[in-house]
């Protein structure tokens, strides 16, 4: 077809009850409604959007006139000299704003020298880790000459004083000296530098114990609140408060979710804002983002570079204004210069060769994004409203029902990896045996006094890979004491009949640590005893279809206990009624199959090899 007859050509206009009846169709007469799923946030998401979803009020979210970010990638280091030294790395590979950690260092000559060249540096910083944080606070106080402008110090340089103790369960109280002393050096900050954000609500100790994206906006929304009033409280104007408060969130692997996330978060603070009086709402709501933690595995490492790149992404349609991206394997204490120059060169991609700096809030627009972002808003507010309205943040934590909602989501989204409803490449499918792994114990590295501090329910740090990472660490430990860790399948019949099952099986073991050693085709009891007399193995997983397995299964049973009487025999599936009873009389121990708590079954299986046999 020549271009001018394509361009005469029409469509068929279709709506959506030509859609609906198509894919009942397609569907053999179900209906689209079972197409719909329910997220975490209890949001139903239907397959298709129209126009009709959109509200029909007018638009009025919050957006940047440009959607350009800074590359805010933390710099460590062990030593001052390789935190000095990766500075001028960043900066020559393109690294647009400062952010460092700096652990365990006191005051002195080498550190004051870094502490100049950083806050004298043309680009603005964005430091957000508690320790360091007080450490450059206490140079600029000391130093404020070194300001780099009339203007002083640009960036963020700002630390949660109610979040980031939550996960060791201390909470600052009020009335304490360090409370006192952080609004002191906020105010003394503010008259030398008044460009520098001083003001941090972080929502990732929230997002990494497990929260939904409703709980994340409301409990940030309730921070945000709570220095408000504490601020005003000082003699601070809520102007004043509004320009140095930065919003940082965690972005998870939810692509649209988060999208949606922080779309209705600049909404939704911008109505707080006009609350108070605020105007002038657009250089007032800055949001800074880093990929998740609590989505990253150990296991199979490299593709926490997929995920990072996808919540990046996220995070940039969102519209944030700092963005850091995880290395691929900082959960292994492993990082190195091609892990941080990976997460670095993943927002140069996005910038740069997918120029989405250069397009303003890329989801407007889109119905699917429009109607999310409305609808968690709608949620997120009623629950600040409710939260707020019955005491508060504070109350909340220290009551501890801010920890018990999260605990509810976690154990959700947990029991969903572990019955592989949620899949996690290289983790609960599509594990890689070869690769060896540790887990490196958590360090709590802050310097406080905790004098200061009032204890309540810890917000406990987690990664949903966790699991199956000590799963994993259990199988190595056994294999070094020389134990096989290796299930024999007893594979009947033809491929074509087994081959299913056994693949569902070999793969579930992956997952666990456990390598497997297939037989070949079985028709006949004499083959599954060459199998057993050639392996004798702890443990076997007979595969094949119900109809084989009413054929063979007595007989697979009978020939394991003749030859190796204290192996352990499960079934692959979920067989019903009395033969499966029958079975399990003559000695199967149980049975593995879709849906099922897969975490649970190989930690029974991992412990054969420990004596510690579990029917179940």
């Amino acid at each position: 077809m020549k271009i001018k007859e394509m361009k005469s050509q029409s469509f068929e206009k279709y709506n959506l009850s030509d859609w609906e009846r198509t894919v009942e169709k397609t569907l053999k007469g179900k209906k689209s409604e079972e197409l719909h799923t329910k997220t975490y946030e209890t949001i139903e998401l239907k397959p298709l959007y129209t126009s009709e979803d959109r509200s029909t009020k007018e638009d009025q979210l919050i957006r940047k006139n440009e959607n350009d970010w800074y590359i805010a990638q933390e710099i460590i280091g062990n030593s001052l000299k390789e935190i000095e030294d990766k500075v001028e790395s960043c900066l020559v590979n393109g690294q647009n704003c400062l952010s460092l950690s700096i652990q365990n260092q006191h005051m002195n000559k080498e550190l004051e020298e870094l502490c100049r060249k950083v806050v004298s540096s043309p680009l603005p910083l964005f430091i957000i880790e508690k320790n360091t944080v007080e450490l450059f606070t206490s140079y600029l106080l000391s130093y404020s000459t070194e300001a780099k402008s009339e203007q002083g110090v640009q960036g963020v340089m700002a630390s949660d004083i109610i979040s980031n103790r939550l996960e060791s369960g201390k909470l600052l109280a009020a009335d304490s000296d360090d409370f006192q002393s952080w609004i002191d050096n906020i105010t003394k900050v503010k008259q030398i530098s008044p460009k520098i954000k001083t003001i941090l609500i972080d929502s990732s100790p929230y997002h990494n114990a497990g929260s939904n994206a409703v709980q994340e906006l409301a409990y940030g929304l309730m921070e945000g609140v709570q220095y408000i009033e504490w601020l005003t409280d000082s003699n601070w104007s809520v102007e004043e408060v509004a320009e140095r408060m930065v919003f940082h969130f965690s972005i998870s692997s939810q692509f649209f979710m988060e999208i949606a996330k922080l779309r209705a978060f600049k909404q939704l603070w911008a109505t707080v804002l006009k609350a108070y009086g605020v105007s002038n709402l657009e250089d007032k709501i800055i949001i800074s983002a880093e990929t998740s933690k609590f989505s990253k595995s150990n296991l199979d490492s490299y593709v926490n570079v997929l995920r990072a790149g996808g919540e990046a992404f996220s995070a940039v349609l969102g519209g944030i204004d700092y963005l850091k991206v995880g290395q691929f394997n900082e959960f292994s204490g492993e990082t190195n210069p091609l892990s941080e120059r990976i997460a670095r060169n993943t927002q140069h991609i996005l910038k740069e060769e997918s120029h989405l700096s250069k397009v303003a809030d890329p989801g407007a627009g889109s119905y699917f994004i429009e109607t999310l972002t409305e609808e968690i808003g709608k949620k997120a507010w009623d629950l600040f409203v409710q939260l707020d309205e019955s005491g508060g943040v504070l109350h909340h934590l220290r009551e501890g029902s801010i920890q018990r909602e999260i605990e509810k989501v976690l154990k959700e989204k947990k029991k969903d990896l572990v019955t592989r409803k949620k899949a996690m490449i290289g983790t609960n499918i599509f594990a890689n045996l070869e690769e060896s792994l540790s887990i490196q114990a958590k360090q709590d590295t802050q310097n406080v006094s905790l004098d200061s501090y009032e204890s309540i329910t810890p917000l406990r740090t987690h990664r949903l890979s966790e699991a199956f990472e000590e799963l994993r660490v259990k199988a190595e430990y056994l294999k070094n004491k020389q134990y096989s860790v290796t299930a024999g399948l007893i594979c009947l019949g033809s491929l074509k009949d087994h081959k299913a099952r056994a693949d569902y099986i070999s793969g579930v073991l992956a997952s666990g640590g456990i390598s497997v050693v297939k037989s070949s085709e079985c028709h006949s009891q004499e083959d599954i005893s060459t199998f057993i007399k050639n392996k004798r193995l702890d443990y076997y997983v007979i595969c094949g279809t119900d109809e084989d397995y009413t054929s063979y299964v007595m007989d697979a049973l009978q020939v394991v206990q003749e030859i190796s009487p204290t192996s352990i025999v499960n079934i692959a599936g979920k067989p019903d009624g009395q033969k499966y009873l029958e079975w399990k009389e003559k000695g199967l121990s149980g049975s593995i199959y879709s849906g099922q708590d897969i975490f649970a079954t190989l930690t029974n299986i991992l412990n054969i090899w420990e004596g510690e046999n579990h029917n179940e």
